[in-house]
């Protein structure tokens, strides 16, 4: 089955107009957080989470990270120092992460939930 939900999002914004108009909606993320909602209500779609992280300055990354991953700022010390903004992470590798001297475990899991973020689509219920 070939199921398109960005095609059904714009037909029902065709038909209905701006979803942030609609309250009854209800945006199902799979662990996403509140700002992918808020692209949906405005109608700017991001078909991945990796769409959303590319839009993050460094601050904005960090402060997600330690939200998804339960990561430590210090474990996210080589991302603020080198100065990683959502686009440059997105092609960071456990290898990379490593040579900076990020530990073995959050380099891992980092590595592990970019590969996630570049998969994962934003799924949208309608009621």
């Amino acid at each position: 089955m070939n199921f398109s939900y960005a095609s059904h999002w714009d037909k029902w914004i065709r038909i209905t107009g701006n979803p942030s108009n609609h309250p009854r909606i209800i945006q199902i993320i799979l662990g996403y957080n509140w700002n992918i909602v808020r692209s949906l209500q405005t109608g700017n779609v991001s078909l991945t989470l990796a769409d959303e992280i590319k839009k993050y300055k460094t601050d904005a990354l960090i402060e997600f990270l330690q939200r998804e991953e339960d990561l430590e700022l210090d474990d996210l010390k080589v991302i603020r120092e080198e100065k990683v903004n959502g686009r440059d992470f997105l092609k960071l590798t456990e290898e990379k992460l490593e040579r900076h001297k990020m530990k073995l475990g959050p380099a891992s899991r980092l590595a592990d939930f970019i590969k996630e973020c570049k998969e994962k689509e934003a799924l949208i219920f309608l009621v």
